[in-house]
């Protein structure tokens, strides 16, 4: 059983993850926990995801699944394609 602090503080927690409250442009998210449950709503109503920290090629087109733009490290990844569209977000 939990007790009332620690629910207090879930639910605190919470209510301090929804970046809409705080009117952000978007949200950085770490890819291990890229199927956390909250991405979906914040992506649906229109807030840009971006994925941290992306080291390989198998991440790299995970990340391009779900986020906007990623952040890279210890990994180059290949130059985009001459006609990628920078406005453009993935579609899910």
């Amino acid at each position: 059983m939990r007790s009332r602090s620690s629910a207090w503080r879930s639910a605190s927690t919470r209510r301090a993850l929804d970046p809409r409250d705080y009117g952000a442009g978007f949200i950085s998210h770490g890819m291990r926990e890229r199927a956390a449950p909250w991405l979906g709503p914040l992506r649906a109503a229109g807030l840009p995801i971006l994925a941290w920290t992306v080291r390989s090629p198998e991440e790299e087109a995970e990340a391009r699944r779900f986020a906007a733009n990623i952040t890279f490290e210890r990994y180059r990844p290949a130059a985009p394609d001459a006609d990628l569209d920078p406005g453009s977000t993935p579609s899910n």
